[in-house]
């Protein structure tokens, strides 16, 4: 049974329960390090939740999901100055200040090569063209984390699921396919890059 207020404070979202409602992908993340996990199933009621998502639809939504990242997860901003510039920039602009006030936030999984391709954005290696192409890559899927008492005292187990190898397999190749397309997408100087934000404001 999850535990309220529980669990690492240096995920994407911070404190939380971190689901998906892909039943393949929960599969593949209990495989990291080379094992077979198992996925814990859960009911929940979704009516009754304030739901924060992230769809990275727009413009708007990749900013707030890259703020998000920047006050939770381990950036090393000491070694670029750009990103220094950024981190206050993305925290003053595009930060929702009160995300910890809704029950469940829904959105990208930064996992080891979504979160390379963010801390590239961020150091202005690659534009925001390039790093809304590479979100798409690998169909690495969309999580949901329980943050608040009420979605934890909603939820209900299901049962479980014993991971296979296929799952070890693919939640390897996943990333792999991820970093080689990423590897080939075309990019400019003369696209938008975190310089130019910066430079422009928004």
């Amino acid at each position: 049974k999850p535990q309220f207020g529980t669990g690492r404070t240096n995920n994407d979202y911070g404190v939380g329960f971190y689901c998906t409602q892909n039943k393949d992908l929960a599969c593949e993340w209990s495989c990291q390090g080379n094992i077979l996990g198992v996925a814990n199933i859960y009911e929940l009621d979704y009516s009754k939740l304030n739901v924060l998502n992230l769809g990275h639809k727009s413009y708007e939504d990749t900013m707030r999901w890259i703020a998000l990242l920047l006050v939770n997860r381990r950036f090393r901003l000491q070694d670029s100055l750009v990103a220094q510039d950024a981190y206050d920039f993305f925290k003053k602009k595009y930060l929702i200040k009160d995300y910890r006030s809704y029950d469940l936030i829904r959105g990208y999984r930064a996992d080891d090569s979504y979160f390379a391709f963010a801390r590239d954005f961020i150091t202005d290696a690659i534009s925001y063209e390039k790093l809304s192409k590479a979100l798409k890559l690998g169909n690495l899927g969309i999580q949901e984390v329980l943050i608040s008492q009420k979605a934890f005292s909603l939820i209900k187990y299901r049962g479980y699921i014993d991971a296979e190898e296929r799952h070890r397999i693919s939640y390897n190749k996943r990333d792999h396919e991820a970093r080689k397309s990423y590897k080939t997408l075309p990019d400019s100087r003369a696209n938008l890059r975190i310089s130019k934000i910066l430079e422009r404001g928004y």
